[in-house]
């Protein structure tokens, strides 16, 4: 999760800065969210609940994949 100085950081960076500290940011919140759900499908009980955690896992690495591309 951002913190509200990389907040403030995004919101005062333009142009190549930007696009830079976004993509960072956003690295990490993909890199976070597989991490969850990773967790989620290996010690959730509920089997719906870890069918979306498998999904959300695979979906992030795809959007990781494509965020490498750029």
């Amino acid at each position: 999760m951002m913190t509200e100085p990389e907040i403030i950081a995004l919101g005062n960076a333009s142009g190549q800065a930007f696009d830079l500290l976004f993509e960072k940011n956003l690295k990490e919140h993909l890199d976070q969210s597989i991490v969850v759900a990773r967790s989620i499908a290996t010690a959730g009980k509920e089997p719906a609940v870890k069918k979306l955690a498998a999904s959300i896992q695979t979906s992030r690495w795809v959007q990781l994949k494509q965020l490498a591309a750029l």
